[in-house]
């Protein structure tokens, strides 16, 4: 089990506690790039390529075939390294639940984050 450790804010917490809300989103920026990509190294750009890697990204038309041709992939499914959790702590709390991840995608320029079953929540109770 591989584990993505992301931080809510409590009232969003909330709603995918309660399975309100599916889907978490998250900047397309370098630090999530390199959480969340996998085949590049964003620590090796200078902010001239990161910026036009991330300006290739949000474009539809040009993100698959790009990402093809440059190794690029969403670090789920069974790709090197993939997630297939995600632990959402609420805050700076010890308050966590653990819920499985079904995709990662890049849409409307963004990351999504589908989520799956929630297996643990409230400070590691099991659900």
């Amino acid at each position: 089990m591989n584990i993505l450790d992301l931080r809510l804010m409590g009232v969003y917490y909330d709603l995918i506690s309660a399975g309100k809300k599916k889907k978490e989103y998250r900047k397309l920026d370098d630090y999530y790039m390199g959480r969340l990509l996998g085949g590049i190294d964003v620590r090796s750009m200078d902010s001239e390529q990161l910026d036009e890697l991330i300006k290739t990204l949000k474009d539809p038309s040009e993100r698959e075939d790009y990402m093809k041709k440059k190794g690029i992939y969403y670090r789920v499914g069974d790709n090197p390294g993939a997630y297939t959790h995600v632990r959402f702590r609420r805050g700076a709390t010890n308050t966590f639940m653990l819920a499985e991840i079904e995709d990662v995608k890049i849409d409307a320029g963004q990351f999504v984050i589908s989520l799956g079953k929630i297996t643990r929540d409230n400070g590691g109770k099991q659900v």
